[in-house]
């Protein structure tokens, strides 16, 4: 029974860091997004 209860706590750490990379990527194309635009906004 002990081994049942380990996998789902070893999902919700994957999870979690799965959530972290998809929020700094998220970050980054944002950031990426508004320097195009700032581009294409000068020219």
């Amino acid at each position: 029974m002990s081994d049942h209860k380990e996998l789902p706590d070893e999902d919700v750490v994957v999870i979690e860091q799965r959530d972290k990379r998809t929020y700094f990527f998220i970050v980054v194309a944002g950031v990426l997004g508004l320097a195009l635009a700032g581009l294409l906004v000068q020219a």
